[in-house]
């Protein structure tokens, strides 16, 4: 059990860099796009601007807020492990393929449209269809049986077809828009 241990500690460092290095990279792309100066500050500032979002914070808990610093993504042990999402920053998910990512971007999503949020959801590879039926099951209704396996059926009996529906009809009803031609960040950020 220790070298299993030993090796998945050996693993999880390795995903790690990859996605620092991954990250790093990105960052240094990005910031080839700025202007010269755009973003940057002295430390006085920062500090000014650390202590006013500190502030805020405190003053959120005084008034009997949970002890979430950031914006909650709707996951119990996300939000209570992470403390919620940072405003005002980018958060980037890194795994390995097939890791659910997009999985869990759509849940994050699809929390934030059911609390009454917009959403301008990117995908860079999937197409709309395909994140709809992965979508659908995450806005159904309360006491709506419809699966993610259920959404492309060819044959659904009668209650699963009239759920289909029920979950569309409250998708429908989300402020939810899915962009999946925006495929540069020039495009993308053309939306801001």
């Amino acid at each position: 059990a220790t070298k299993q241990t030993t090796n998945f500690y050996k693993e999880v460092n390795q995903i790690e860099n990859k996605a620092e290095d991954t990250i790093s990279t990105h960052i240094s792309e990005m910031s080839k796009l700025l202007p010269t100066g755009a973003c940057r500050g002295d430390i006085t500032s920062a500090i000014s601007r650390f202590n006013n979002a500190r502030q805020v914070i405190v003053e959120e808990n005084k008034a009997g807020a949970s002890d979430l610093i950031g914006v909650p993504i709707g996951i119990s042990t996300f939000d209570k492990t992470t403390r919620g999402l940072r405003k005002s920053s980018m958060t980037t998910i890194a795994a390995l393929s097939g890791s659910y990512k997009t999985y869990f971007a759509l849940n994050i999503a699809a929390n934030y449209a059911k609390m009454g949020k917009s959403i301008l959801y990117f995908s860079l590879e999937m197409s709309d269809v395909e994140l709809l039926e992965r979508l659908i099951p995450m806005v159904k209704p309360a006491g709506n049986i419809i699966q993610y396996s259920d959404c492309m059926s060819p044959s659904l009996d009668p209650l699963k077809q009239q759920h289909l529906d029920e979950a569309l009809t409250a998708l429908q009803s989300l402020n939810f828009v899915i962009d999946w031609s925006s495929r540069t960040i020039g495009k993308i950020l053309g939306y801001a």
